[in-house]
Formats: structure tokens, C-alpha cells, sequence
């Protein structure tokens, strides 16, 4: 017990301990240790911010088309009896294998 009471004793009698970091606020303010800090800007001034900026774009379209058409006509030598009768009930100006018969073939591409 007498222990105790000593050391109760000595917690007692010993004043508090106070720490100070050296990079508390207010050194922070008056700069570095090796440097002073200087302010840089008031209230009140006018400053220049300049943005920089780079752009890289590219555009790319690709349009491929194809058509395909056929034409195909037959001209029948009964419906044209007369470009190919004889005469008095056509004109008799061409033979059936004379007549007009298309086979047209077109692609696009």
C-alpha cells in the first residue's frame, strides 16, 4: 500500500507534458525551416487561369451499295402484226425475227 501511495504521489506532483509538432498550422504559415512563405495573392487580385487542352478526333463512314436491275421485253409477233403483215393489213416493213426484243443486264455498284 505504501507503494501505491507514492505513486499516486508522483502522478499527482508531475506537471502535464505539452507536445508541439513542428508542422502545426501556425508553422505552416510562417513557411519551411529552410524557407520562408511568402503570400502570393490578396483578396481581391485578379489572376489568369490558362486551361490547355488537346483534342484528337476521328471520323470514319464506310457506305457500300449495289444494285442490280434486269430489263428483259419481248415484242410477240402477234401483237405486232402491223409492222410484220403484209399488205392491206400491215405495213410489212420487217420480219418477226426483226422485232424488237431487249435483254438489258445493269449493275451499280
Amino acid at each position: 500500500m505504501r507503494g501505491m501511495i507514492i505513486a499516486m504521489a508522483l502522478v499527482v506532483a508531475t506537471p502535464l507534458a505539452y507536445a508541439d509538432s513542428l508542422f502545426s498550422a501556425a508553422v505552416a504559415e510562417r513557411g519551411t525551416l529552410i524557407s520562408e512563405k511568402k503570400k502570393r495573392f490578396e483578396p481581391g487580385d485578379i489572376i489568369t487561369i490558362q486551361v490547355r487542352e488537346s483534342l484528337d478526333a476521328q471520323t470514319r463512314a464506310d457506305t457500300e451499295t449495289r444494285q442490280d436491275s434486269e430489263i428483259e421485253s419481248r415484242a410477240r409477233e402477234a401483237s405486232n402484226q402491223f409492222l410484220v403483215a403484209q399488205r392491206p393489213e400491215g405495213f410489212g416493213i420487217m420480219n418477226p425475227e426483226q422485232l424488237p426484243n431487249l435483254n438489258i443486264d445493269v449493275d451499280t455498284e
